[in-house]
């Protein structure tokens, strides 16, 4: 009994603190289960010399759906490759924050089963990217595109198709993502890791993807309960806004990176060294809104008046992305991983000698 508790005990404390890295533009789960974002954090490197933007997104997911799967959309077909989440904590680093909070545990994602698809929908791209297999789809209408997102295992809904409409009407290119079940060697794959993959293509002006469905929308919820933060980093300094409206958002820092800083995260982001005379300005951008526009991009344009600033001590956040905490909610989160290892350490003890007082009174009674 007392190995059984031990063992359980040990699986809780491992659960608790796992971490699940993804990355999405719009989340879909199946037979309408709703998935809301909880956090995101997106680093953006735009190249305004051939006009290439590279972006890298990683996202939190709340939600009870057993399958998520991902669509991305760009104006032109990317290229996919994994760079892993190096970057994110090189960038945290520089502009100061603590260490990252643990995040939920994802569900499980099943593959996906190659189905026919209709005459209007053309495959680009079928290849697996780190952990995901991706799909990459030209479409000449929305109900089409709809159609095949359905006869191959994606979920899809009216709100959905609504969102698809002003991407097929530019010619933009969509993305699916799904987790993939096995890796290239044909090894099962863990099924709530994602794998961070790098966008690149070509723009005529950099953009984030900020539209959501009226589906994705929550309910309810406090300024704090969602968070977006946006590195953008370029040859020279850029604002942000949105194309419909003013985007509500803060810059707690902007200034130029450092020779050290610049190599590194190129390295992480698998790209050249740049080839500007200084080092690229990186400007981070925070935006809690909880409610999203449903009708245009984030797109960043140069400015000169954005200027170096730095986060001050007392405003430092908490995580990679996410609402600040107060010292007590850290203080708790803290006291309760160090009472769950306590309480860990004192049953092993407990183990190991009874494990012992057993073998010592089997002894004296032979």
């Amino acid at each position: 009994m007392l190995r059984g508790l031990f063992s359980g005990l040990l699986v809780s404390l491992f659960l608790s603190l796992a971490a699940v890295p993804s990355s999405a533009c719009l989340p879909i789960g199946r037979n309408g289960m709703p998935i809301r974002i909880a956090e995101e954090t997106a680093v953006i490197f735009w190249d305004a010399e051939t006009k290439t933007e590279h972006f890298i997104r990683r996202a939190r997911f709340v939600t009870d759906s057993a399958d998520l799967a991902f669509l991305v959309p760009t104006p032109t077909k990317p290229e996919l490759v994994d760079v892993g989440e190096n970057v994110f904590g090189e960038l945290l680093r520089f502009t100061n924050p603590p260490p990252p909070p643990r995040a939920e545990i994802g569900a499980k994602y099943a593959a996906p089963s190659p189905r026919s698809m209709p005459d209007a929908v053309r495959v680009l791209e079928k290849k697996q990217v780190g952990n995901f297999d991706a799909t990459i789809l030209e479409a000449s209408n929305a109900r089409d595109l709809s159609e095949w997102l359905k006869k191959n295992d994606y979920p899809s809904s009216p709100e959905i198709e609504d969102w698809l409409v002003p991407y097929l009407k530019d010619k933009w290119i969509l993305t699916a993502y799904k987790i993939a079940a096995k890796s290239k060697e044909g090894n099962t794959l863990p099924g709530f890791m994602g794998s961070t993959i790098r966008m690149s293509f070509k723009a005529d002006k950099p953009f984030y993807p900020y539209r959501e469905p009226k589906s994705t929308q929550p309910a309810k919820l406090n300024a704090n309960e969602r968070m977006l933060r946006v590195y953008f980093l370029s040859q020279e300094a850029h604002d942000a806004k949105l194309l419909d409206s003013p985007w509500t958002r803060s810059i707690p820092f902007a200034g130029r990176l450092t020779p050290e800083v610049e190599e590194q995260v190129m390295r992480n982001l698998k790209l050249p060294k740049s080839k500007g005379k200084e080092t690229l300005f990186l400007t981070e951008f925070e935006d809690h809104t909880d409610v999203r526009s449903t009708g245009a991009e984030v797109v960043f344009l140069p400015s000169s008046d954005i200027k170096p600033v730095s986060r001050p001590a007392q405003t430092q956040t908490m995580g990679y992305s996410g609402p600040s905490k107060s010292w007590n909610e850290a203080d708790r989160d803290l006291a309760m991983t160090l009472f769950r290892l306590g309480a860990v350490a004192v049953l092993f003890v407990a183990f190991v000698g009874w494990s012992i007082f057993r073998r010592l009174r089997a002894r004296a009674e032979r």
